[in-house]
C-alpha cells in the first residue's frame, strides 16, 4: 500500500499557520506507528500515486489547540485536502463520540454507530502494559487460579449503565460469584499519587486474573478499554455496550468468547455467571488467540492496512458521495453543531461527555449569554454525577459491608457506611478490608 504523509509545514497554508506552534498542535500521534507498521506500506512523494493519505497526528490535539473551528479552517484553506478529500485518513483517540464534520476516513477509539459508522473504522485501545503486572512465567490463559465467576473494578460515574450494573450486582448478592470493587474518581485523577496508581491497578489485573469473566461496562467512550485488557489476558469480556462498534466485526465472531448484555437485558447476568467452567475455559483461550491475531498492537497495524487494501475501491466510492465538510464553517453554525451533541449527551445522561464538551464550547465563544448558560450546564452536570456517586457508593458499601460481616465476620459501623464519602478514610478502610480478605 502506497501512503502520502501529510506534513502541516508544507501542506496547510503558510499565512494560516505562521503564528502556530506546529510541534504541539500537531504532535505525532504515538498510534501512528502501531497502525501503520512501517514494513507494511510505502511512502510517496506524490499524492496522486498515493493509496491514502495519511495525518499522522491525532485529530483530538489539534482540536484541544485550536477548536473545531481552526481545525476545519486550516482544511478549507489546504488545496490538497480540497483535490482529494476521499483518500485522507485522519486518527481520533478520543473517547468523545460526536462525528468530526470532515470527510475521510476515520480510525477512532470510539464512535456512534448510529451516525458515524461508514467514515469510521474501530481501533482497539492497546494495553500490552498491562501484562508486566503479572510476575514472570505466568501463563495468561490458565484459569486454575479463577476463584470468581467474574469481576468489575472501575469508577462509577462514566456512564448510567455503570451505576444500573453496580446496583444489580450489589442488590441481588452476587457476592459469592463477582468480586466487586468500585472506585470514586477516574483511575488517571491527578489527585491519586503513582504508589496508590500502581496498588489500583495491581488490584484490577488480580481481579482479572482470578476471573473467568470481566464486567466491561461502557464509560465516556462508546465501548469499553477493558473489553481488550480482559482479551489481552486470556479471559472474557462481558460488554455493556450498545450503538459502538468493535474492530473487524466482518472477521471476528466475538461471541465465540465474548458476552454483550443489553441494557434492558440485566436478567441475563444470572445465566451467564452459570455457564460450566468448560465452557469458560474454551472461551478464555479464543479471547487471548483472537487478541493476540487482531488486536494486539503487534497485530492489528498490518491487519488494518490488509483491509484498507482490500476495500480501498469501496472506501474511495462512499468518501467520494461524502460532502467535504458536513455544516458550514462559521462559528456560529460550529457552535450549534456541537451544542446540539451537547444535548444529546445531557439527554442520555452521559454526563462526563456533557462536562467535557461544555467546556470546549465555553473556550470557543464570546458570546455572554451562551457562556452563563455553559457554565450552568457543567454546573449541574457536576452536581448530578456527585449524586449519583454518593447514591451508588452508599448502597454499594452497605451490601459490602453485610457481605463481610455474614461471610468473613467482620463487623463496620452502619455510620462509616453512610459517612465514608464524607471521611474517604473509611470508603478505603472498608474497600481494603474486602481486598485483604477476598482478592489477596
Amino acid at each position: 500500500m502506497k501512503i502520502f504523509i501529510f506534513e502541516p509545514k508544507k501542506c496547510f497554508d503558510n499565512e494560516l499557520i505562521k503564528h502556530i506552534d506546529l510541534k504541539s498542535v500537531f504532535a505525532k500521534s504515538v498510534h501512528f506507528k502501531l497502525l501503520f507498521p512501517k514494513d507494511s506500506y510505502e511512502v510517496v512523494q506524490n499524492p496522486v500515486s498515493a493509496d491514502f493519505i495519511v495525518l499522522p497526528h491525532d485529530v483530538q490535539t489539534v482540536i484541544n489547540n485550536l477548536g473545531l473551528f481552526g481545525l476545519l479552517g486550516l482544511f478549507d484553506r489546504c488545496d490538497l485536502y480540497h483535490k482529494f478529500y476521499w483518500k485522507f485518513i485522519f486518527i481520533y483517540v478520543d473517547d468523545c463520540s460526536w462525528k468530526i464534520p470532515m470527510s475521510g476516513t476515520w480510525l477512532r477509539l470510539s464512535f456512534d454507530n448510529r451516525v458515524s459508522s461508514d467514515e469510521s473504522i474501530c481501533i482497539p485501545c492497546f494495553c500490552d502494559d498491562f501484562c508486566q503486572y503479572f510476575a514472570e512465567g505466568i501463563d495468561l490463559k490458565n484459569t486454575a487460579n479463577c476463584i470468581f465467576r467474574a469481576n468489575f473494578v472501575g469508577a462509577t460515574h462514566t456512564h448510567p449503565i455503570r451505576h444500573k450494573l453496580i446496583s444489580y450486582l450489589s442488590h441481588n448478592n452476587f457476592w459469592s460469584k463477582v468480586f466487586l470493587l468500585i472506585r470514586t474518581n477516574f483511575h488517571s485523577n491527578p489527585l491519586i499519587d503513582i504508589f496508590e496508581r500502581e496498588k489500583r491497578k495491581r488490584h484490577l489485573v488480580e481481579a482479572i486474573n482470578k476471573s473467568y469473566m470481566t464486567f466491561c461496562p461502557r464509560g465516556t467512550a462508546m465501548t469499553s478499554t477493558r473489553f481488550y485488557e480482559t482479551m489481552s489476558l486470556g479471559r472474557i469480556p462481558i460488554l455493556f455496550a450498545e450503538y459502538g462498534s468493535l474492530p473487524f466485526q466482518d472477521e471476528i465472531n466475538y461471541q465465540e468468547f465474548s458476552f454483550n448484555i443489553s441494557y434492558d437485558k440485566f436478567n441475563e447476568i444470572g445465566k451467564i455467571l452459570d455457564t460450566s467452567d468448560k465452557k469458560l475455559e474454551i472461551m478464555c483461550n479464543t479471547s487471548y488467540k483472537i487478541y493476540h491475531e487482531f488486536l494486539s498492537p503487534k497485530s492489528y497495524g498490518k491487519k488494518l492496512v490488509d483491509f484498507l487494501k482490500k476495500n480501498k475501491g469501496k472506501i474511495y466510492e462512499t468518501r467520494k458521495n461524502d460532502s467535504i465538510f458536513h455544516c458550514q464553517l462559521d462559528k456560529v453554525s460550529l457552535y450549534d453543531y456541537c451544542f446540539d451533541y451537547l444535548l444529546k449527551y445531557q439527554e442520555e445522561e452521559e454526563l462526563v461527555n456533557v462536562f467535557e464538551l461544555a467546556n470546549h464550547l465555553s473556550s470557543s465563544t464570546d458570546d455572554a449569554n451562551k457562556i452563563e448558560l455553559l457554565n450552568y450546564i457543567r454546573q449541574k452536570s457536576v452536581e448530578h454525577i456527585g449524586f449519583q456517586i454518593t447514591t451508588t457508593s452508599v448502597a454499594y458499601l452497605e451490601a459490602l459491608r453485610i457481605f463481610l460481616n455474614k461471610e468473613h465476620g467482620i463487623k463496620f459501623r452502619k455510620d462509616q457506611v453512610s459517612d465514608s464519602l464524607k471521611e474517604p478514610e473509611d470508603f478505603g478502610l472498608i474497600t481494603q478490608s474486602y481486598i485483604e480478605n477476598v482478592l489477596e
